[in-house]
């Protein structure tokens, strides 16, 4: 099967112009526009609508690019396995995962899939959200860990629990006036109007970053007019700095109890939503991935770790 007019024809999809993507091809523009007619000739539908510049996609053409990405996808993953088998290589995983999560549930995946599977190897990636989905629309992961919402249409993902989202302040800021601090705890946050929220100082993650969008996603929500004060990489960084008095920061049970257990503040936990906002923990990849046994065992286990969790019963203080 030749690919190569499928990658042609791709390029000409991503430009919208065969002489653009003659040269980012380095080929003749009568050479790709000759292969272009053939193709067509041969599916008997145009593929672009010629009579409009840049070019624009026929229905035809909309459903033969979904389909020949999809394609391309599965030749390169078979490339790459039949490397791997004449190489003698050991089949390789790759799994994005952030720093927090991996130290959350890492050590509950990795060394059971290594004892299930001790042919693989798995090679794990730190870094954000944003970092992994660009990884995986180019091949770079297999699959990573990450959080509601996504934003690019290329990947999909499958559900794997959901864990609370708190706001968290000093026991000196204004707001802690509203709870009780004696039975105030990640289980039992006070509730709090989001117009109390306007004005306030709040430290969040970089852009990009889970956090980040969930933070932006309730602001938009609640028309809250926050003060960003601060945005850094750490979700400890950010918790502990919010529990020393620097401001309001969203946090996770994970952040929180980090904070807790390992310094000398008494934050005090809040929550603008009863039912408590939830983050919603993915396992994402990219569309129409073609997965080998053990990296599907992986993703499995991986899913089962997080949704079997354990998480913390909550009851909202008013």
């Amino acid at each position: 099967m030749n690919f190569d007019i499928y990658r042609y024809l791709l390029t000409i999809e991503k430009t919208r112009n065969i002489t653009h993507a003659a040269e980012e091809l380095h080929i003749s523009q009568p050479a790709l526009t000759k292969a272009l007619r053939r193709q067509e000739n041969e599916l008997g539908v145009k593929l672009f609508d010629r009579n409009s510049s840049p070019l624009v996609l026929t229905y035809a053409g909309e459903r033969y690019f979904e389909n020949v990405r999809r394609l391309l996808t599965i030749e390169q993953g078979l490339r790459e396995e039949m490397h791997d088998i004449a190489s003698g290589a050991k089949e390789r995983v790759r799994m994005g995962i952030t720093v927090e999560r991996g130290s959350l549930w890492l050590s509950q995946i990795l060394p059971r899939f290594m004892k299930m599977h001790p042919e693989v190897d798995v090679k794990v990636v730190e870094g954000v959200n944003a970092e992994f989905e660009k990884a995986l629309e180019n091949n770079d992961l297999d699959f990573c860990v990450s959080t509601l919402p996504i934003s690019s249409p290329n990947v999909v993902y499958e559900l794997a629990g959901c864990s609370p989202i708190y706001i968290i302040s000093s026991s000196d800021h204004p707001l802690a006036s509203y709870a009780d601090l004696v039975t105030n705890s990640t289980s039992c946050p006070q509730y709090l109007a989001p117009s109390l929220l306007n004005g306030q100082k709040f430290l969040t993650l970089m852009p990009g970053q889970g956090m980040y969008r969930i933070a932006m996603h309730i602001f938009e929500k609640y028309a809250i007019r926050a003060n960003i004060i601060m945005q850094l990489t750490s979700q400890r960084t950010v918790t502990s700095l919010a529990a020393a008095g620097m401001g309001l920061a969203f946090t996770t049970r994970s952040g929180a109890e980090w904070v807790l257990k390992n310094t000398a503040f008494h934050p005090v936990f809040y929550t603008v939503e009863d039912p408590m906002y939830q983050r919603y923990n993915i396992i994402v990849y990219k569309k129409d991935k073609v997965f080998t046994p053990p990296v599907r065992a992986l993703i499995d286990l991986t899913r089962d770790v997080i949704l079997h969790f354990p998480q913390p019963k909550v009851k909202v203080r008013h």
